[in-house]
């Protein structure tokens, strides 16, 4: 997304840089505005719940890039932008508090560092697959478009449905030690 979303702003919608960056800005109000309910989510819910929710919504927020065209409101964009950033941040939140629940705290550290590390790395391949996502569906190196780049919107929006097999495979306890979470049978 760091790739893709200024992209489309950019060049497919026609935007300025300093009027897509305003607008990508918004993301990171979506994550702020998650902090506060994403313990009581966990706790109600529980990680498996609410990392299965979170890829679902997360692609279904992706593909709906993809209907974004030079007349949306700018309004829209922007709440539209804030939401994707809600999901994105509950996944990635979640997924985080998960990988160290049940880490020794003697550990925590050096986990954290190899955690951090892996993910400027998935970061580092996600732009890395957009762009090459982007030079498969654009033919024969001729300029971008609006379709082509919806047309990767569509694709990447496969990807966080890819994680759901293991969410599935998650037990109701697996992290309860942080969530909190006990549910009824």
């Amino acid at each position: 997304m760091q790739f893709l979303l200024p992209l489309l702003l950019q060049v497919g919608l026609g935007m300025s840089p300093i009027r897509s960056g305003s607008l990508t800005f918004f993301t990171s109000l979506g994550a702020l505005a998650i902090r506060p309910i994403s313990s009581r989510a966990l706790k109600a819910l529980g990680f498996d719940r609410v990392l299965l929710g979170s890829a679902v919504a997360s692609a279904i927020l992706l593909a709906g890039f993809a209907l974004m065209g030079p007349g949306t409101p700018y309004w829209l964009l922007a709440a539209y932008i804030a939401l994707f950033g809600l999901a994105r941040s509950t996944q990635f939140m979640s997924s985080n508090t998960l990988s160290y629940a049940d880490m020794p705290a003697e550990q925590l550290s050096r986990a954290t560092s190899l955690g951090g590390v892996l993910q400027q790395l998935s970061v580092s391949f996600g732009v890395s697959a957009g762009a090459l996502l982007l030079a498969t569906v654009s033919e024969n190196g001729e300029a971008l478009g609006l379709s082509d780049i919806r047309e990767v919107f569509l694709l990447v929006a496969i990807v966080p449905l890819l994680a759901a097999p293991g969410f599935l495979l998650l037990r109701p306890e697996d992290g309860v030690t942080v969530s909190g979470h006990h549910r009824r049978r």
